[in-house]
């Protein structure tokens, strides 16, 4: 029975030093999404809304030589030289013209210095899809294809599409939906800011994933 009375009390004894362990709940972090800040040449015709920024009206101006007319960039704390631009982009002009197109641009530091890729429903024209260069005069096509090796890739409808821009010590390569479709390398500007616009339609940008490299 002493046996017994001893083994009860050490049994207690475990019992009371024995920390139990308390679930810890960790409260996990919502993601949080980036607001960039966006400036645009004619903010009149902008809208930001819901994480979309839209170009709702287009306007044609008088300038000394052919650019794109509405663009949008966004400010950053420096000129971006090595990074990687990532988005959804569509047209939102309902009108099914030849040549209708929405823009990224990249290496902007003024309304007439920077590049821009034009994404388009037509290739058979000399400035449609392709990477462009605007450096005080007439736009410049510097992509590699070129007209001689056109891409079938084209934004025909109205519909979001995947678009990928990524720049590396002056070499630029565009995916369309997964597809590579155009590649530069031009060092005429070494760096700047991006954005986004269109020569003289509607678009739409949204899910914008911006990287240095």
């Amino acid at each position: 029975m002493r046996y017994l009375f001893l083994l009860a009390f050490c049994v207690c004894l475990w019992c009371c030093k024995t920390t139990i362990p308390i679930p810890i709940q960790v409260e996990i972090p919502a993601t949080v999404e980036i607001e960039y800040n966006w400036q645009f040449e004619n903010p009149e015709l902008w809208e930001e809304k819901n994480g979309i920024v839209s170009l709702i009206e287009t306007r044609q101006e008088a300038r000394p030589f052919r650019r794109p007319y509405q663009v949008g960039f966004i400010r950053t704390d420096e000129f971006l030289q090595d990074f990687e631009y990532s988005a959804e982009v569509k047209c939102t002009d309902p009108k099914l013209k030849k040549g209708r197109d929405v823009l990224l641009v990249f290496g902007y530091q003024s309304p007439s210095r920077f590049y821009y890729v034009h994404l388009s429903n037509d290739y058979a024209a000399g400035y449609h899809n392709g990477i462009f260069l605007v450096n005080n005069s007439e736009r410049t096509r510097i992509d590699t294809e070129g007209l001689e090796g056109p891409t079938p890739t084209l934004i025909t409808d109205l519909n979001w599409h995947n678009v990928v821009l990524k720049r590396m010590n002056g070499t630029s390569h565009v995916t369309l939906d997964g597809q590579l479709l155009m590649t530069t390398n031009d060092q005429t500007i070494d760096r700047g800011y991006v954005g986004f616009g269109s020569f003289d339609d509607t678009g739409a940008i949204r899910n914008l994933e911006l990287r240095e490299l």
